[in-house]
């Protein structure tokens, strides 16, 4: 079933939102796989985290640097040697997969390693 008038996109936009591929699919979009290969072409092009058991590698520096006592947000990023804003977004990563948890205040912040983190942390190979 095609729409007159309706012509499928072929730009970065329609990669990111699935439902804009499903719009696409909807509408006679005559590539409607585009997803799948995209993410294929990322994965072998190493664009996408690698993961090593159930955490990604860009996680273990941090699950390692705050094994042996909670960080404020400040140290942690000079500690791992990375931006600010890096280090927030493995951070965020870390405490959405429940392997690191936010402690304290607004004023004293603190990221430490849940049991989860922890256990998952002690299965890697050192």
């Amino acid at each position: 079933m095609t729409y007159a008038g309706y012509t499928a996109r072929r730009t970065d936009r329609d990669r990111q939102p699935p439902r804009r591929v499903i719009t696409g699919a909807l509408l006679g979009d005559p590539q409607p796989d585009r997803l799948k290969r995209s993410e294929a072409i990322r994965a072998r092009l190493g664009m996408k985290a690698q993961v090593t058991g159930n955490i990604p590698d860009k996680i273990i520096p941090l699950l390692r640097a705050i094994e042996d006592c909670p960080l404020a947000p400040g140290e942690l990023a000079d500690v791992l040697e990375l931006g600010q804003s890096t280090c927030d977004d493995r951070v965020k990563t870390a405490v959405r997969l429940g392997l690191a948890i936010r402690t304290g205040g607004v004023r004293n912040r603190r990221i430490a390693l849940t049991k989860e983190g922890r256990t998952s942390l002690e299965e890697l190979p050192q």
